[in-house]
């Protein structure tokens, strides 16, 4: 996902270094990619620490380090933020439903092998 993040960053500043002058880039700013859980981890932590500070904090690690593979905003979040590995959301209450399904799974075809 990092490998994607910094093409698409990189492409996306070459396509608008050609179509347009430095100033107007800089009022463009930076592509973030957010999935879903991104997006559930960042209105959890708003609350908590506020969104512009949040993101301002966010936006300043990835200019800091943008080839950093933890530069994604799950891996920021973890890192930066502890307390968010106490939230949830849906993404992460389908992925922990989903995980303990083929736990249980796994189990009941364990026991059905002939030993």
């Amino acid at each position: 996902m990092n490998a994607v993040y910094v093409d698409k960053q990189l492409e996306t500043a070459k396509w608008m270094q050609k179509r347009q002058s430095q100033e107007q880039w800089a009022q463009v700013g930076h592509v973030l990619l957010f999935t879903i859980q991104d997006m559930e981890w960042f209105e959890w932590l708003a609350h908590k620490v506020g969104a512009e500070k949040l993101m301002r904090n966010y936006i300043a690690f990835v200019e800091k380090e943008p080839r950093n593979v933890h530069s994604m905003f799950n891996e920021y979040v973890l890192d930066h933020y502890p307390q968010a590995k106490d939230s949830t959301g849906l993404t992460h209450e389908t992925v922990d439903r989903i995980l303990k399904a083929v736990e249980a799974e796994i189990e009941r075809r364990n026991a059905l092998r002939p030993t």
